[in-house]
């Protein structure tokens, strides 16, 4: 998979991988690793979709 580091590219990926508004914090990850986009940045535009994060590696969101 090649993403670009292009938002409308990364909401579109996150809305594929999404399933029931929920995404893995795995998922999440990598996605940033593949678009070259920093976990934050990554993190504020799967919040402004309202995609919520499970299965935080760190124990955060469950």
């Amino acid at each position: 998979m090649k993403i670009n580091n292009n938002q409308e590219e990364i909401k579109r990926e996150i809305l594929n991988l999404s399933k029931e508004g929920k995404i893995t914090c795995f998922q999440a990850l990598n996605l940033a690793k593949i678009s070259k986009t920093n976990p934050q940045n990554l993190g504020k535009i799967i919040n402004d979709l309202k995609i919520k994060i499970k299965n935080c590696q760190l124990g955060c969101f469950k």
